[in-house]
C-alpha cells in the first residue's frame, strides 16, 4: 500500500496552479515549508522543469552521521578490546602488566 503513495505538492507560477510530483524525501521537506523560490526552465523537449536546493544540509548531516558512527565503533573496539584482556587475564591467570609486556615484546620483535 505504501509504495503506491504518489507525492506531489501544489505550486503557482504566475497565477497559474501546477502539480508538482516529487520523491518522498523532497516531499516531507516542502511540505514544512510556507514558501519556497524555485527555479523553471524549459528542456530540448519543451517541458517545464523546476529546480531547487532542496538538499543543502544534506552534507552537514551526513557528516554527522558519519561522526556519529565512528564514535559508536570506536567506543564498541574498545569495549571489545576491554572484554578480551579481561578474560585472558582471568584465564591466563597473570597480570595486566605481564600481558602488555608479552604484547609489546611480541609487537617489537
Amino acid at each position: 500500500m505504501g509504495r503506491n503513495i504518489k507525492y506531489a505538492i501544489k505550486g503557482v507560477q504566475n497565477g497559474k496552479e501546477y502539480v508538482f510530483n516529487m520523491t518522498r524525501k523532497a516531499y516531507l521537506m516542502l511540505k514544512s515549508e510556507k514558501s519556497l523560490v524555485m527555479d523553471s526552465r524549459i528542456g530540448i523537449f519543451g517541458g517545464v522543469y523546476v529546480t531547487s536546493d532542496l538538499y543543502k544540509n544534506e552534507d552537514r548531516r551526513k557528516k554527522r552521521i558519519n561522526r556519529l558512527l565512528v564514535r559508536e565503533c570506536i567506543f564498541a573496539v574498545l569495549t571489545v578490546i576491554v572484554i578480551i584482556l579481561f578474560l585472558a587475564r582471568i584465564k591466563l591467570g597473570i597480570g595486566f602488566e605481564e600481558i602488555f609486556r608479552n604484547i609489546q615484546s611480541y609487537i617489537l620483535k
